[in-house]
């Protein structure tokens, strides 16, 4: 009787720590040039593989009509040696502009450590990444996004002719345990429905997210590339720092098309239910800079 009663127990034990239920939230807060501020609101729910991640972020900058908003939510799911995810949101109507956006990514690990549900490096993700001796892990993946950005006529602009402009970004990465150390590589590449220079009016670029940058507003990019590295070799610290290249499309017939280089800096603590994180970014364009600084804090269940 006895053996019987500890085999259920077993069952039930076994199946709770597979379907684990976990809990992430926190926020970041974003300040720059041109009084730009930035704000981010997220949390993640897992449960076993599956995880569900609600976020909100909005910006306001000067020259740019705001507070812009967006809402935004990702469906993942990840085990030991694949994950994939699909996403989707958009942006709250302002002076005529909105955005809507979809997408989907699917990663690999190539790891003698790997663990199920656990963030991939370089990927989509929040919680922290596995470390190891020697090369530990590999992992790499890659997705697309597509954002459909449209302009209305309105009262309040009515200097804006209407116009829309769909917009396609397709992105790999590749990350790596070394010596524990985490790097990345992160590569985008945008295509576009129409050709900007020949349309007679087009969307202003109010939503534009690129992976290593700290703000939102921007132009239409044509390409971009991350390179980050952490490296949590301090116990709960863990300095980190990333480069980003983005060069921008050409808007109208002749102009020569702009890129921006982002060099960000910071770190994080970690303890067993809160991380904070502080970091600093330096934007330099053609004769121009920018700076902003960053600081978040998330709970951890």
């Amino acid at each position: 009787m006895r053996k019987l009663f500890l085999v259920p127990v077993a069952l039930v034990a076994m199946s709770s720590q597979a379907l684990a239920v976990g809990f992430n939230a926190g926020v970041h807060q974003t300040f720059g040039s041109q009084d730009y501020k930035g704000t981010n609101i997220y949390a993640a729910l897992g449960l076993g593989g599956f995880s569900f991640s609600p976020e909100y972020r909005r910006y306001m900058v000067d020259g740019v009509s705001g507070p812009h908003q967006a809402y935004s939510g990702r469906l993942a799911y990840d085990m030991r040696y694949f994950g994939l995810g699909v996403s989707g949101g958009s942006t709250v109507k302002k002076h005529g502009y909105s955005a809507r956006f979809a997408g989907a990514d699917l990663s690999f690990t190539l790891s003698p450590l790997g663990d199920t549900g656990i963030r991939r490096i370089g990927g989509i993700g929040r919680s922290a990444a596995p470390v190891g001796k020697g090369v530990a892990r590999v992992d790499f993946g890659a997705g697309a996004l597509l954002t459909r950005h449209e302009q209305e006529v309105n009262v309040d602009a009515p200097a804006a002719a209407a116009s829309d402009l769909t917009q396609t970004e397709y992105n790999g990465f590749i990350g790596a345990s070394v010596l524990k150390v985490l790097v990345s590589g992160r590569w985008a590449k945008y295509r576009y429905s129409k050709t900007i220079t020949d349309m007679p009016a087009y969307p202003a670029s109010r939503w534009q997210p690129i992976a290593g940058h700290l703000s939102y507003a921007g132009d239409y990019p044509d390409n971009s590339f991350n390179l980050r590295v952490e490296a949590p070799v301090f116990p709960m610290v863990a300095p980190f720092a990333s480069y980003t290249r983005t060069r921008y499309m050409e808007l109208t017939p002749g102009s020569r098309p702009g890129a921006t280089s982002a060099t960000a800096v910071g770190l994080s603590v970690g303890l067993e239910m809160v991380e904070v994180s502080a970091s600093y970014q330096h934007v330099a364009t053609s004769g121009h800079s920018e700076n902003f600084t960053g600081v978040g804090a998330s709970l951890r269940l």
